[in-house]
């Protein structure tokens, strides 16, 4: 294969392979966060740390106890209050994981129940009522189900337990495919250390973007809802793991990158390489389809911008941080390196001269 052919393919392979890395990372979490019934109702337990999840809640709960006890209504202000202060307590978080894998279940398996419901909340409620108001606590329903989900028929079950089982193929080949893409493209490049640094470059921009996708989304979505309190409370909890995850993945990149541009260092001219890239930005493009495609992406650019200038400030801010760690990392694993080759030098020559010395038996001095 040819060196035309054998390096754009190369770095064709890896930003496919990079691609594909960071949607398989997104794919796992989204697995296991969401298709996982453990993990699932550990997020939902996890999101009553929160004080607005906690007052839609005992709002539900009051819902429930008036929709099975009308007379209660007036009372509602009461069973609000022990509702709220019965969240948190390990009897309220064991009763709401319980619901939180039927409902699992009840979307994503075969034999999931077909009510959900809160088990012994009416006794809890009633027993934290009791002690300030017992003619309320009489009064409240020992099993509540009305007010909460009850569905006879599951038809649309067949379809999310079929989304579960491809989601989790589309995990797997996802991950295979990134897999082979870079091992493709280290094979087929004659430049591996080069490369390893535009795959490590590569996931950092790829995952810093789908951070800033994720903070647009949050935004949408939550502005969407009539309480985006709550809504904000359990993105965070089943998706606010993901920044994170993504958030570790950069910085690692870019400390691989910095390693594996550590060793170029002494081959790189920082001042001229900067120059160079800025020259490319600014200079005009020489054909007019290019010049075009740029004139497009500078106009798109500047309406995101202008459109959500937050996300865009915190992307510049992830850029700038991401690059302030890799010239870092590469700055100090440089000096290490430029050390320990210094070190080595000096160990060889040591070594030459002790043997000459014993061969040949020529003074020190002489060798200096």
């Amino acid at each position: 294969m040819s060196e035309r052919i054998r390096e754009p393919l190369a770095v064709t392979l890896a930003v496919l392979g990079v691609l594909l890395a960071v949607a398989a990372i997104g794919a796992w979490y989204v697995d296991q966060a969401v298709f996982d019934r453990d993990e699932f109702a550990d997020r939902a337990v996890g999101a009553l740390e929160e004080p607005e999840v906690q007052t839609a809640i005992a709002a539900g709960v009051a819902d429930a106890v008036i929709a099975q006890e009308p007379e209660l209504i007036s009372a509602r202000p009461v069973i609000e209050f022990g509702a709220q202060s019965l969240i948190g307590t390990e009897s309220f978080e064991a009763i709401f994981r319980t619901a939180a894998r039927e409902a699992h279940s009840l979307f994503f398996d075969e034999q999931g129940g077909v009510v959900l419901q809160f088990g012994d909340l009416g006794v809890l409620l009633s027993s934290v009522i009791a002690a300030n108001n017992p003619e309320v606590a009489a009064e409240i329903p020992k099993e509540l189900t009305s007010g909460l989900v009850v569905i006879s028929e599951r038809k649309f079950a067949e379809d999310t337990i079929v989304l579960s089982e491809r989601f989790e193929t589309l995990t797997w080949t996802l991950t295979v495919l990134a897999l082979l893409a870079l091992i493709g493209a280290l094979i087929v490049s004659q430049q591996r250390r080069r490369l390893v640094a535009v795959i490590g470059l590569g996931i950092t921009l790829a995952a810093i973007v789908a951070i800033v996708v994720l903070s647009v989304l949050e935004e949408r979505i939550v502005d969407s809802f009539e309480q985006p309190d709550v809504v904000r409370a359990v993105w965070g909890a089943y998706v606010g793991d993901l920044t994170r995850v993504l958030l570790i993945v950069a910085a690692a990149s870019v400390i691989v990158t910095g390693a594996a541009a550590s060793l170029l260092w002494p081959l790189m001219n920082l001042p001229a390489v900067v120059r160079a890239i800025v020259t490319r930005l600014v200079r005009r493009p020489r054909t007019p389809a290019v010049r075009l495609a740029r004139g497009v992406a500078i106009i798109v650019a500047g309406v995101l911008i202008a459109l959500n200038p937050l996300a865009a400030a915190e992307l510049v801010a992830l850029f700038v941080g991401a690059a302030l760690l890799f010239l870092g990392v590469a700055e100090a694993l440089g000096v290490i390196n430029e050390r320990a080759s210094t070190a080595g030098v000096s160990e060889a020559k040591g070594v030459v001269r002790g043997a000459i010395r014993l061969g040949v038996g020529w003074p020190r001095s002489r060798l200096r």
